[in-house]
Order: C-alpha cells, then structure tokens, then sequence
C-alpha cells in the first residue's frame, strides 16, 4: 500500500475522524507545479502508474464514490501545469510551439474544450476566480475570461516572475518579480494597470511562495520563515 492521503471532513466540529484517500500518490510534476488541490467535495491530485509514464489528474470525492480521471496524460514529460475551480479543471501546456494553450475539462472528466492560445513560448496557469484564469509568461500577468476565452495581458512584467503563485482577491492580483537581484512584491487591479508596489528587497534567501488576507500578504522565505507584510500599497 502506497502514502495514505488523509483529509479531515470536519474541520469546524473538532471531530478526529479522516477520510482515508488510499493509493500511489507518487508526485507527477515538481513542485513548482500546481499537483494537489481540496475544497469541500473532494481533493485534486497528480497520479502515476508504477509500471510506466502514463498517469492522470484525479477527483477524489470526500463522499467516498469512486476516483473520477479528469485529464490523462500519456507522456509525464509533457504534464501540463492545472488549477480547479467549481466546476472545471484548467490546464496549460506548451509544446513545439510559439504559444501556448489553455485548454478546460469538467471535473466529471470527458472532453477537453480550447479555451485559448497565449502567443509566447511559455505560460502557465497560476490562479483563477469566479471569472478569469490568471497566467504567467517570462514578460507578462495574463488573464482569459471564462465566459469566451477572451485573452489579455493584465500586466507586463519587469524581470521575471518567481512565484508559482499569484495571489488573488476580489478586486487584486498579487505577483513577486525579481529584476537583477532585487525581488518586487505587486499588486495590480484585475481590471489592468496601474500595478502598485507593495515591498523590493534582496530576500536573501529567495520568496517561492505568497498568500495574503485583509490586512496581510504572506511570503515564504527560502522555505524557512514566514513573512507577513501588512497590505499597504505604494505607487
């Protein structure tokens, strides 16, 4: 029996009790890679076969019902990078190519739709809301209305962007660039420019990852402290 996956069905009645998701959950792709995600009906996760490179994203229900595949995937070399919402499943690849694409699939599994093409060699899906998906490309912040696909750059990029995350609220977009060996903390109105600058230092041992509530945004140092930054955006 592989690693056991345990999602606690309960986390406001204090109850001990898990949902024991069982199987190979070997990781797919690095972790600079979205591989594994939750909400309430389920968890989202990378999965491989032992006996070669065929593996699959799956939907594990927390109700107990039987793993859906919602994507295979023939060639681990070729694993796109995904994000979930309600619904579906989003995921960007790019392959011998000039653009990209972003392609969606229902969360049942089926079909993948073209959702859109995103002419630079490189971009991958980041974050996503109740309207948009977010990417990141070498030179640019990307955004793809749900509804039709319509693409545009949401912010061009100075450097390049470290963050496998974007950091996403109701009204911003929050993104880490780094220029030379300065790292840039912005936000940026997901209705396009003006971005704000909200911190730049060296960070000496590098940010690889980024949150952020109300009153604060969260920075991993080096994979070692925790940074919170009270939200107070400059020009």
């Amino acid at each position: 029996m592989g690693p056991q996956l345990r999602v606690l069905q309960d986390r406001l009645g204090g109850v001990s009790a898990a949902t024991r998701l069982d199987g190979d959950w070997s990781p797919l792709w690095s972790n600079s890679a979205i591989h594994f995600q939750g909400d309430q009906r389920g968890v989202y996760i990378n999965a491989i076969a032992r006996e070669g490179q065929t593996a699959a994203i799956l939907n594990l229900p927390l109700d107990g019902s039987p793993p859906i595949e919602m994507l295979a995937i023939a060639d681990v070399a070729r694993s796109p990078v995904w994000i979930v919402d309600e619904t579906h499943l989003y995921h960007s690849s790019c392959h011998e190519s000039s653009a990209c694409r972003l392609d969606r699939v229902s969360k049942q599994g089926g079909q993948s739709e073209h959702l859109a093409s995103i002419p630079v060699p490189y971009a991958a899906v980041r974050a996503i809301d109740a309207s948009h998906v977010y990417l990141t490309s070498p030179g640019a912040v990307w955004k793809v209305a749900k509804a039709d696909g319509d693409l545009q750059v949401l912010s061009p990029v100075s450097g390049s962007v470290v963050s496998p995350q974007l950091a996403v609220d109701s009204q911003r977009l929050l993104f880490i660039e780094k220029r030379d060996r300065n790292y840039r903390l912005r936000a940026v109105p997901k209705s396009g420019e003006p971005t704000e600058l909200i911190a730049t230092a060296t960070f000496a041992k590098g940010l690889t990852q980024l949150a952020q509530d109300d009153r604060y945004v969260y920075l991993l140092h080096g994979g070692e402290e925790i940074l919170a930054l009270p939200f107070t955006a400059r020009r």
